[in-house]
């Protein structure tokens, strides 16, 4: 007798939703309805992708957006099962132990960040963290890319684990003239993304178990990331009715409580609210940060869409904290 995940989904080729989107989709009408309970292991990949003719990759994609969704949950050399989300809603409304609110878990930083790239998942933009396509200079990433190709015997040698340093010295030219950020070469090193510099930062200055002051509303792909690390987010809400920058009274608080070592913030364009910090709150959070000892981390993505005079913490108060 077929088990309810067994039975082969009808999966149209040609439509509005990509293979991974309908493969979800009809997966997660089955857990809804109750087709497929709490703690069902679903197919394994190879055999999923046997029984709906598609791809290993596209039923490991579908299954990523059921995570997402926290629908299911992955068990290492176990496979994929159903999650029990009744269980999970009567644990959030237990009494805290903490009087910091708490973040929901995140579902799986992997299925997240996979998501954000998964063509068709979701309008390109900004806010996803890649630009659209029509938004790069093709030309200019075409000489780019042959003048690296013209030197491919040096880009072959491992080079300074920091980054090239004709780079970091063009970028300490530019955080000084545009953004008055005086960061020397020896103070910058350069990643591959905004996800790897601040997976750098947190494995160099957190140890599990530190909590850690977040913006709230801010990117799941950070809070994911961070909770997979071990730390205690502690969510600092961003002001509503016009009025910009963290809540200062919440920050307090917190930083009295629970003496966070770090503080990840967007000062500039805060996504996704948009906000940029006033002078006045950059001037209030610099103070809590030296009065609690607090390192912030200022994720400045979008540095270079936004007015050059925006206040920037790092600028004001010279990289001190």
């Amino acid at each position: 007798m077929n088990r309810p995940h067994d039975l082969p989904l009808e999966l149209l080729r040609s439509g509005p939703l990509t293979l991974v989107e309908q493969l979800a989709a009809r997966l997660a009408e089955r857990i809804q309805r109750g087709a497929l309970a709490p703690g069902a292991r679903l197919a394994s990949v190879r055999e999923a992708a046997r029984l709906q003719c598609v791809s290993p990759s596209t039923v490991g994609a579908a299954y990523d957006l059921l995570q997402a969704q926290g629908l299911v949950e992955a068990r290492r050399q176990r496979g994929y099962f159903v999650r029990d989300t009744a269980a999970a809603a009567r644990s959030a409304n237990l009494p805290a132990a903490r009087p910091a609110p708490a973040l929901a878990a995140p579902v799986d930083a992997t299925a997240l960040i996979r998501g954000m790239f998964q063509r068709g998942s979701a309008p390109s933009g900004p806010g996803m963290g890649t630009l659209p396509e029509a938004w790069l200079d093709q030309p200019l990433l075409d000489r780019a890319l042959r003048r690296t190709l013209a030197q491919a015997g040096e880009a072959l040698r491992y080079g300074n684990p920091a980054g090239d340093e004709v780079l970091r010295q063009a970028l300490s030219r530019r955080l000084a003239g545009d953004l008055g950020i005086n960061a020397g070469p020896g103070q910058i090193v350069t990643s591959i993304g905004a996800t790897h510099a601040l997976d750098i930062v947190a494995r160099t200055l957190l140890q599990p178990g530190d909590a850690v002051l977040v913006d709230e509303p801010g990117w799941a792909v950070e809070f994911a990331r961070l909770t997979r690390m071990g730390m205690r987010l502690l969510p600092v809400p961003r002001c509503q009715d016009g009025a910009d920058g963290p809540d200062l009274a919440v920050m307090a608080r917190l930083l009295a409580e629970h003496r966070p070592r770090l503080y990840v913030t967007v000062s500039v364009l805060h996504n996704p609210t948009g906000q940029t910090l006033s002078l006045a709150a950059a001037h209030q959070i610099l103070k809590l940060a030296e009065a609690h000892d607090l390192t912030i981390v200022e994720d400045d993505t979008y540095a270079w869409l936004a007015a050059p005079h925006a206040p920037r913490l790092a600028a004001l108060d010279g990289l001190q904290r």
